[in-house]
C-alpha cells in the first residue's frame, strides 16, 4: 500500500496512446474543428453558403475541407495504433522476479547460480506485472523495467555499469553499486531479506537527485545517485544485477519526464 495515497501502488504498465477505441471518433470530431486553420476555413465555408454574402461557388471550400479532415482522422488513428503496439511490446517484456512459489524451479540459463531456495524462486513474468518492493534480477544487455535500488551487482568490486542514453542522451557508461551498509544479497536468501529499511523520496522528474536513505546494520546512510537505476537504462558489462523496485509505471523518472504526444 502506498502510504502517501493510502491506496495500492500504481501498475508498472504504461500507456501512451491519446485515445481509446470508444472515444477516438468523438474526440477527433471535436478536435479537428478546433485547429486554427480548420476553424478559419470553416468560418469562410459558412460565409460562402450564406445567401447574399458570397459571389463565389457555394461549395468551393467546404467540400475540399471535408475531404481533407476525413483523410487526417485515419492518419491520427494509425499513429495512435502504433503507440499502442509499442506499449504492448514494452509492457510484455520478460523479467525475473523473486517470488514465493510451490512449483518446481524454472530454467534460468542466462543467470549464474541456483534459481530456487526453499519456496523462493526467480520467476519469469512481464514488466507490467511487477510492483513496488519486489526484487528483480537483470542480466547483461537487459533493459531496466522500473526504477530500482541496487542491492547486488556481480561486476568487479560489486559494481554494475549501465547505459543511460535512452534517459539522458549520454553515451558514457555509469557505474552503479549497492549501498555500503547492505551486504549478503548475492544469494536468493539474502536478496529476499536484505535486512534494510528504505525511505524513498516522493516520485519526481529530477534525474540528477535521489533524496532517500537506507537503514541497515544499525546505520542510516543517505542514498546516492550511483545506487539507483532508472527505468529505460540498460545493463552493460555486468553478468547480473539484483535490485528492489521503488517506482513503477508512470511514477518512474523516464515517464515523468516524457512529453505528452502532440495531436
Amino acid at each position: 500500500i502506498d502510504e502517501r495515497r493510502e491506496a495500492p501502488y500504481i501498475s508498472n504498465a504504461i500507456r501512451t496512446p491519446r485515445y481509446t477505441i470508444w472515444d477516438f471518433l468523438p474526440h477527433q470530431l471535436l478536435f479537428q474543428p478546433s485547429r486554427l486553420a480548420h476553424a478559419y476555413l470553416m468560418v469562410v465555408a459558412i460565409l460562402q453558403v450564406t445567401p447574399g454574402l458570397s459571389t463565389t461557388g457555394k461549395f468551393t471550400i467546404i467540400i475540399p475541407l471535408t475531404i481533407f479532415v476525413f483523410l487526417v482522422i485515419p492518419k491520427e488513428g494509425y499513429y495512435d495504433w502504433i503507440r499502442c503496439r509499442a506499449d504492448v511490446a514494452e509492457n510484455s517484456q520478460p523479467v525475473f522476479v523473486l517470488r514465493h512459489t510451490t512449483s518446481g524451479p524454472q530454467s534460468e540459463a542466462e543467470y549464474q547460480g541456483s534459481s530456487q531456495f526453499g519456496c523462493l524462486q526467480w520467476v519469469q513474468t512481464s514488466w507490467e506485472d511487477i510492483g513496488v518492493g519486489e526484487i528483480v534480477k537483470l542480466a547483461r544487455d537487459k533493459d531496466v523495467p522500473a526504477d530500482i535500488v541496487v542491492i547486488y551487482a556481480s561486476g568487479d568490486s560489486g559494481r554494475a555499469y549501465v547505459d543511460t542514453m535512452a534517459l539522458d542522451g549520454e553515451t558514457n557508461l555509469k557505474p552503479k553499486q549497492p549501498p555500503a551498509n547492505i551486504l549478503g544479497c548475492s544469494t536468493i536468501q539474502g536478496s529476499a531479506d536484505p535486512r534494510a529499511d528504505f525511505n524513498i523520496e516522493d516520485p519526481n522528474a529530477d534525474l540528477y537527485r535521489f533524496d532517500s536513505t537506507v537503514t541497515a546494520n544499525g546505520r542510516i546512510l543517505p542514498m546516492k545517485m550511483d545506487e539507483v537505476i532508472y527505468r529505460g537504462c540498460t545493463i552493460r558489462n555486468t553478468t547480473a544485477v539484483v535490485g528492489m523496485v521503488v517506482n513503477t509505471g508512470e511514477k518512474c523518472k523516464i515517464r515523468m519526464n516524457a512529453k505528452q504526444t502532440t495531436r
